[in-house]
């Protein structure tokens, strides 16, 4: 069944919390009006991203709190899934968040896995997973958030545990241009999974950010993509197209195809490699 989703790019302003929620609210209704099911928003959409740790404490939300109850509200009343990207407090910290809200259903957090050492990213505490899809009235919806696309294995995971679309909540620096170049398009044709990403745009302090979010089908074509300044994207997808496209024609296992090809006998390397992790500062 096809549905409208829709990539959100704007410009959050910098620890601004109450003026980007007011933002969000206007760009919820916009979409809402063109008959969007589905609408991804921003990484760090309601705090911005170049945040000092007394400043990204200070504008942090709290989970559940009075702003996501304002924000389910919103998704119930005008019967769309939201994903967006925030700064959420808790008690061990600062986690780097993406919340997806389903209609008539409790939120779901997903936290960072991957942190760069750059912006607000710095003060954070990785999130522990688990890589799980949400179900949604438009299909099986996989989370991620920026730097985290960087890395193959999550969104396999994603598509293993049967996601249907991909939403990405990003905030790519200017210089990033490899995401929307190639990783969309290769995360999305090697998983046969529909990818949308809602990059933020505009600067803040001196810092440039990229724009050019994307709504990608599950084949790797670029459906739509957005230019630097404020824009929304909105495309008509069939999210279990991709499950479709996972088999392949002929062969006896049927639905496992692709996946069932590969050779997980020689893909641990534990014994192997050893990385040292850097402790959260």
């Amino acid at each position: 069944m096809n549905a409208n989703v829709a990539a959100v790019q704007f410009a959050p302003r910098l620890g601004q919390v109450e003026a980007n929620a007011e933002r969000i609210v206007e760009l919820v209704a916009h979409v809402a009006r063109r008959g969007v099911s589905l609408a991804v928003f921003p990484e760090c959409s309601l705090s911005g991203y170049q945040l000092e740790r007394d400043e990204a404490e200070a504008v942090a939300v709290d989970l559940p709190g009075p702003l996501t109850s304002r924000l389910g509200a919103l998704a119930d009343a005008h019967g769309i899934t939201l994903v967006l990207g925030l700064l959420e407090r808790a008690p061990d910290g600062l986690y780097n968040t993406a919340v997806t809200f389903v209609p008539g259903h409790p939120f779901v957090r997903y936290r960072k896995t991957h942190l760069p050492r750059m912006g607000v990213d710095r003060f954070c505490r990785p999130g522990g997973g688990p890589y799980l899809p949400v179900v949604t009235p438009v299909g099986r919806i996989g989370v991620l958030i920026c730097y985290d696309l960087r890395f193959p294995e999550p969104s396999r995971i994603l598509a293993l545990a049967g996601a249907e679309v991909l939403a990405v909540p990003t905030s790519w620096p200017s210089t990033a241009t490899d995401y929307p170049d190639f990783l969309l398009r290769a995360r999305a044709s090697e998983n046969r999974l529909a990818i949308v990403a809602a990059d933020r745009c505009g600067n803040e302090l001196d810092g440039q950010f990229l724009g050019r979010s994307q709504i990608v089908s599950f084949d790797g074509t670029v459906i739509a993509e957005a230019g630097t300044g404020d824009e929304t994207l909105i495309a008509s997808m069939d999210a279990s197209a991709g499950l479709g496209a996972r088999r392949i024609a002929g062969r006896p296992d049927g639905p496992a195809g692709l996946l069932a090809d590969r050779r997980i006998d020689l893909y641990d390397l534990s014994d192997r490699l050893s990385f040292e992790r850097s402790p959260v500062r």
